[in-house]
């Protein structure tokens, strides 16, 4: 079964991001915990789920849901404390400039 709900909602989580870094990771765990729960649904009733028109067994999807998960966190911790310190240092140094 192709859905292409997910790539729509990977789409999606990237224009959120865009906006918030912060939102953009909750979406992504929204989004990631919305498509295990479906394919977890899909492959109860004996169907399966393909990407690109590759059909997935039920352990590789799981592995895809478990490695965006750990995307997810990856962006929410590593490049989510550096953007946010990047913007309290621009924050700063705009304090300093308006000073000045």
């Amino acid at each position: 079964m192709f859905n292409p709900v997910i790539i729509v909602a990977i789409i999606v989580q990237g224009i959120i991001s865009k906006v918030s870094h912060l939102a953009g990771c909750i979406a992504g765990y929204l989004i990631t915990t919305g498509i295990l729960l479906w394919g977890l649904s899909v492959y109860s009733d004996g169907d399966f789920i393909a990407l690109f028109g590759i059909p997935l067994t039920k352990p590789v999807f799981l592995f895809a849901c478990v490695f965006w998960y750990g995307y997810d966190t990856y962006e929410l911790f590593v490049r989510g404390g550096t953007e946010e310190a990047e913007e309290n240092e621009e924050n700063i140094e705009n304090e300093i400039s308006e000073t000045i």
